[in-house]
């Protein structure tokens, strides 16, 4: 409920910025492909359940690790992770 009342937050000021013409701003990671598909999103979420890092993740998604560290962060922000130990670097380091 919570993230679902930020996100239509931050959409509504995105929109008033694009159509005010708000001045410059800055977008963050307008040169990554943030689009996965269901079969990618499947091999995510069992490598982040063995406990394997994302720079793992990434090389077997054949993916930038940025873009896979995006997914990560957002797929823990929506609850469709679990935190873990060691986080994003895996239980290696937890």
């Amino acid at each position: 409920m919570i993230n679902d009342q930020r996100r239509k937050k931050t959409e509504k000021k995105h929109h008033t910025h694009a159509i005010k013409g708000a001045g410059e701003f800055y977008i963050a990671l307008n040169d990554c492909n943030l689009a996965f598909q269901d079969e990618e999103l499947d091999v995510v979420r069992e490598m982040w359940r063995e406990g394997r890092p994302v720079d793992d993740i990434a090389n077997t998604l054949q993916r930038p690790d940025i873009e896979v560290g995006a997914l990560v962060m957002d797929l823990g922000e929506r609850s469709k992770l679990k935190s873990r130990p060691g986080g994003a670097l895996g239980e290696d380091w937890g």
